[in-house]
Order: structure tokens, then sequence, then C-alpha cells
């Protein structure tokens, strides 16, 4: 199963691109998509039910943690092919495929990342 999502630019261009996370039903997996400027990255995702030690510096820059017990933590990790590095924390909500998060790289860009919908 592919759950799609949405990444949107906060800053530079405003832009909005795509991404696809692989469901492998294991809390991991591959990912795909591209940035708002046109470069294409891959990588991978994990997703846990709860805590996640050192998760939540990246997320907390855009919102307040404050999470219900039916929202899982993830983080992913992706390389583009002009040398961008994204990382992402999110949330998503438990037995559905939405939710939403934020993802910085190492041009120092933040994006919105929104599952679902």
């Amino acid at each position: 199963m592919t759950i799609n999502a949405r990444i949107y630019d906060l800053g530079g261009s405003g832009g909005v691109a795509n991404a696809e996370f692989k469901w492998t039903g294991s809390g991991t997996g591959p990912l795909t998509g591209s940035l708002p400027d046109g470069e294409s990255f891959r990588g991978e995702y994990t997703t846990v039910a709860s805590g996640i030690s050192g998760w939540g510096t990246t997320f907390s820059s855009v919102y307040t943690i404050n999470l219900s017990s039916d929202l899982q933590r993830g983080s992913a990790i992706a390389t583009g092919n002009r040398g961008t590095v994204i990382d992402c924390e999110y949330v998503v909500r438990s037995g559905s495929a939405t939710g939403y998060g934020v993802c910085r790289d190492n041009k120092k860009r933040t994006y919105r990342l929104m599952f679902g919908g």
C-alpha cells in the first residue's frame, strides 16, 4: 500500500511537492518523492506506537507537542539527487493514513509534511 503525502516549502519557493511512503505493515519502509524545487529523493521511515528517544526537536519548531494517545510518532530521512538531505518528524493517527509533520534539510529550509486527504 502507498501512503501519499504532500510537502509544503515554508520559506523560499512556497511550492508543494508529493511523496510516497510504501507501507509494509512493519512500521518501517521506503519513501520516494520530490522537493518543491524538483529535486527527487529516496529514503526510509519508521513509525512507532509510543515515544522515540530524541524525537521532537524538528516537530516542535512548527507544532506544540501535545499528542493524544491515538497518534503514533515517526521519523524519516532521505537524500536527494542534488545533495539535499531531508530529515522529518511526524505523527499519524493509529489505524489510518492521516497525519502531519515537519521536515528540515541540510540547506536550512523547513517544510510542512501532510498525509492523507
